[in-house]
């Protein structure tokens, strides 16, 4: 997989994360014009130090995570950031409490030591459930991304299967990372482990890439620059404000698009049927059938209603 074709898998990731999850941020239009409003979310990442990583593919791991961080406002109220380094040993590198400011979290990244050993990633996934999201927020939306280049430990304890029906139980969301080459032996039961601990739908939580060099430095696509760059809106499950435009006016209504199954896509526009008017470009469809059907007295019927 060329630079190209990574830059294409992150910004899938993202777009789970961010346009349809809320990961970080979302947008709404008052008067108009382009604000951003933060949801608040936990995110642990599982990062594999085991020795078939080695020590130069590490700092490429490293620079991966804090290009993820880059991609999120860090607070208190807003995204809270912890991580757990595992190979043989399994450490909490930080909790969710300890970093309050993106440099802090990107400093201390930066700072992590590689391990070598084994890979006891199902110790590690416990250790995140169990630790990892301590003090988690209650109703706030929980993210764990396992990255890891090689199958679990035989030798481990904690069997993988087990820690991940743990992780699901306690409500966590998992994304699974795995780096491995096409032609290595063991691809097809470490993608078996990829997809176990992945959240269903596997297809938008499981990514797999055939070699540490395709990882991103300080460079993302340009695509994600401009989504986090409050380019795109991102629809959010529940009601949220926005403009719309009716009867070549625009006015403030709301608007209900439900975050799984909703799409971002720049350039496209709400329908209105009966020649009522349409939106603003930059709009984005949702393939569940919500959109605007009439303009009653500056107010939008929604189709079908929302619940």
């Amino acid at each position: 997989m060329n630079f190209q074709g990574y830059s294409h898998l992150l910004l899938k990731l993202l777009n789970h994360m961010v346009y349809l999850n809320g990961f970080g941020l979302f947008f709404f239009f008052a008067g108009c014009g382009i604000k951003c409003k933060e949801i608040p979310m936990e995110l642990v990442f599982v990062i594999d130090s085991s020795e078939s990583v080695g020590p130069e593919n590490f700092e490429i791991i490293k620079d991966f995570v804090t290009a993820l961080v880059d991609r999120v406002t860090v607070g208190r109220n807003a995204t809270r950031i912890g991580l757990v380094l595992y190979s043989l040993e399994v450490r909490l590198e930080f909790g969710l409490n300890r970093y309050t400011t993106q440099q802090d979290v990107k400093q201390a990244i930066r700072k992590m030591l590689y391990m070598g050993e084994g890979t006891y990633t199902g110790t590690a996934i416990r250790k995140a459930t169990q630790e990892g999201f301590f003090g988690a927020r209650t109703g706030v939306r929980k993210v764990a991304i396992v990255l890891t280049d090689g199958q679990a430990d035989k030798r481990e304890a904690v069997k993988l299967d087990i820690a991940v029906r743990e992780a699901h139980a306690a409500n966590i969301e998992m994304y699974a990372i795995g780096i491995v080459n096409t032609s290595d032996p063991t691809q097809v039961e470490f993608l078996r482990e990829l997809n176990l601990i992945a959240s269903d739908p596997d297809r938008e939580h499981m990514y797999l890439i055939d070699d540490f060099n395709t990882l991103p430095g300080n460079h993302v696509s340009a695509a994600v620059n401009k989504c986090l760059g409050q380019n795109i809106p991102t629809f959010v499950q529940g009601w949220v404000p926005c403009c719309f435009y009716c009867n070549y006016l625009y006015a403030v209504a709301k608007l209900h698009a439900p975050a799984l199954g909703a799409e971002s896509r720049w350039g496209r526009g709400w329908r209105m049927p009966q020649g009522r008017g349409t939106s603003p470009a930059g709009w984005g469809m949702h393939p569940g059938g919500v959109v605007p059907s009439l303009c009653q007295g500056g107010r939008p019927r929604w189709e079908p209603p929302p619940p």
